[in-house]
């Protein structure tokens, strides 16, 4: 395994004071992860949507985690914003599982973000 460097616990030193808490789940070993929000995504009430390389991530054992299909990995960085959730187009498997979950989906063209990588958390801004 790689070696955690030094200051893994300096956020966590920051949010105790406040009352929060945070954890650290190392992706640096997966083959398809290039940062954790390329590999999952919060949806709603305890569910997130994760590739399956990370999916059985013991960090992820409170919640309902919606596994996407390797052949859709992209989909995974997806954002809810209130009674919708923003979606890459063309991964109409996940679309079609977060749909019958009762949200409203919107899909968005990301072809060309996607050639460098970009995903929607990428290019969001959100307050």
């Amino acid at each position: 395994p790689i070696p955690r460097a030094a200051d893994d616990s300096a956020l966590a030193e920051i949010l105790a004071p406040e009352g929060f808490t945070s954890s650290i789940l190392d992706i640096r070993n997966t083959s398809t992860v290039l940062h954790l929000k390329t590999g999952m995504s919060y949806l709603d009430s305890h569910r997130i949507v994760a590739m399956q390389e990370i999916a059985a991530h013991p960090a992820f054992d409170k919640y309902d985690v919606i596994r996407v299909a390797p052949a859709e990995n992209y989909a995974a960085n997806l954002l809810r914003i209130n009674d919708y959730v923003i979606i890459a187009d063309g991964f109409p498997q996940i679309a079609a599982v977060i749909r019958d979950l009762g949200h409203a989906i919107l899909p968005l063209n990301m072809s060309e973000f996607r050639k460098m990588d970009g995903s929607l958390s990428c290019l969001s801004l959100r307050f």
